[in-house]
């Protein structure tokens, strides 16, 4: 089923939800998560739902303590339905909700190892093209009538969730949308600061949610670069929050310890760092290593939580086999995935994961 068709099911699903439903949007913490959220929450509004009703949080993870954390979010907010965006919980949750005769949608892209169970899926992650979550919330809303421009957001979120190749050949740009988004094949300076910007939204739950209010007026106003605007006004500790953690990223992969596999062609460094930064210590070391396959890990209450980059190797298939038979998971896209491991499994995943990439 093409893309168009299955979101088709989401624009059902939301025309036939009570406007005076209590609806939870659950996200993932990160800008694609953000501006998912962002561009929902609009259509929402106009479609008349009843704003007060609408709640949302975000999340990081999928296990025990995620689940815990939806259970009790919907307990909380009395949630008669709830959208999953950029993110897929485990089924148990799909089955919890409907046994509470809670409705769900989910629009996500992240390859999934079990068949979801529950309410109404989108989710093109076996097609050839595989565009960001919020391109994809872009196109529900354009397709159900949206009277905003939130294209620009489409490619922001692409962009930073590199997957700006795939989404532009969704979204079909016009040659003036081109030259102004993304003049001479980059992306607009001020587009790109959002981008630097968004980076916040993994930190912690209040700069998300700061992102998501200044991103809903952006899209209100009809302006993309709202956010790069109040740099140094509303914006000013987000992109402060950013550069700080961008200097510890930088003295984080200078101390980090570089190992380099060459026989598997893997680069792994392991940092110590006080905010969530492995997406951009991986990002910056890959540039460093673009031949290998990056990998970069922290270590936190006896997990190891890891980052990948990978060109050449599809990690959506390489992480989850480097798991199996050890107290671990992890998952995502082709060239980009995250995984948690037991701290006393470490080594064992490395050589997996190092057995994995000799052999695919």
């Amino acid at each position: 089923m093409e893309l168009k068709e299955e979101l088709k099911k989401a624009e059902k699903f939301i025309e036939n939800t009570n406007k005076e439903s209590r609806v939870l949007i659950i996200a993932h913490r990160d800008g694609d998560g953000v501006i998912s959220t962002a561009i929902i929450t609009q259509l929402l509004k106009e479609k008349e739902f009843n704003q007060t009703n609408i709640k949302n949080i975000f999340i990081l993870s999928r296990g025990k303590e995620a689940q815990e954390k939806i259970r009790k979010e919907a307990q909380k907010t009395k949630a008669q339905t709830i959208i999953f965006l950029d993110y897929t919980p485990n089924n148990e949750v799909y089955r919890e909700n409907t046994e509470e005769g809670i409705r769900t949608l989910t629009i996500d892209h992240h390859p999934q190892l079990q068949p979801n169970e529950g309410g109404v899926y989108v989710n093109p992650w076996q097609k050839e093209v595989l565009p960001s979550a919020g391109a994809m919330c872009h196109q529900l809303y354009t397709q159900a009538g949206g009277t905003k421009n939130t294209k620009p957001w489409a490619i922001i979120s692409a962009y930073g969730d590199t997957r700006l190749k795939e989404t532009l050949k969704q979204i079909k740009l016009t040659p003036k949308e081109e030259e102004i988004y993304i003049p001479s094949g980059r992306l607009d300076w001020d587009l790109l600061e959002v981008v630097r910007a968004m980076a916040a939204a993994s930190f912690n739950n209040q700069q998300a949610q700061q992102l998501l209010e200044l991103t809903l007026k952006s899209i209100e106003d009809e302006n993309p670069s709202l956010i790069a605007e109040e740099k140094y006004g509303k914006a000013k500790k987000i992109f402060k929050s950013r550069n700080k953690a961008y200097r510890e990223m930088i003295e984080e992969t200078r101390k980090a310890e570089v190992k380099i596999y060459e026989e598997s062609k893997l680069v792994l460094a392991i940092i110590r760092p006080k905010r969530n930064i492995k997406n951009m210590a991986v990002d910056h070391l890959r540039l460093k290593y673009p031949d290998y396959t990056v990998a970069v890990a922290s270590n936190k209450e006896k997990n190891y939580y890891f980052s990948f980059r990978a060109f050449e190797k599809d990690l959506s298939k390489v992480v989850p086999r480097a798991c199996e038979g050890i107290q671990a998971q992890g998952g995502g896209h082709s060239n980009a995935a995250g995984g948690k491991v037991k701290e006393k499994d470490l080594n064992t995943f490395i050589e997996n994961l190092k057995e994995q990439l000799r052999s695919n």
